[in-house]
């Protein structure tokens, strides 16, 4: 077995947190900061050349712009790093429709479904289908080292099935369809 080691420079102002791999070409590593870098294995090359884009909630960017870090007031202390409450902590995928789809929770106790293609949050909400009024929503943080929160199945007829998992109070699951 062959090994190569990939470095992004990247990494020196952007902290990774989860990874999940869609398939043998792709990676999705969710960021300290609520994004998502997704890498592409190029095609017809070996495992160490890869092709890296940048999603936020805004859509996706592949620039300077989305490499620029900032540190807002709602983050809470992980180890070393800051991390924004929007940062993802469970994340799954499944193709919808032929669409990469990545189902995501963050540590704000929001679900984001993140449509690949274009790189758009096409779905927020809370993870358990609650209105929350703004004054408690600090109530409803998920510890970053939460990481089991989600899972995606595809039912029989091509309708994925989610099941989010909220760690407060005795714990709470929500059937999304």
């Amino acid at each position: 077995m062959s090994m190569f080691v990939y470095t992004l420079i990247t990494f020196t102002f952007k902290h990774p947190h989860r990874l999940v791999a869609p398939t043998a070409e792709e990676l999705l590593i969710t960021l300290h900061d609520g994004g998502l870098l997704r890498l592409n294995r190029k095609p017809g090359h070996d495992t160490s050349t890869w092709q890296d884009t940048f999603y936020n909630e805004g859509g996706w960017t592949s620039g300077l712009k989305s490499l620029v870090p900032w540190q807002g007031s709602n983050t809470i202390k992980y180890g070393k790093v800051n991390m924004e409450l929007s940062a993802i902590t469970g994340i799954e995928t499944l193709e919808v429709g032929g669409v990469l789809c990545a189902f995501a929770v963050s540590i704000d106790h929001r679900l984001r479904i993140w449509e690949m293609a274009h790189g758009k949050a096409i779905f927020t909400g809370d993870i358990l289908g609650q209105e929350r009024r703004p004054e408690e929503l600090g109530k409803w943080v998920i510890h970053p080292s939460q990481s089991q929160l989600i899972k995606v199945v595809d039912d029989e007829d091509g309708t994925p099935i989610v099941a989010t998992y909220s760690p407060h109070g005795a714990g709470e699951f929500k059937f999304w369809q």
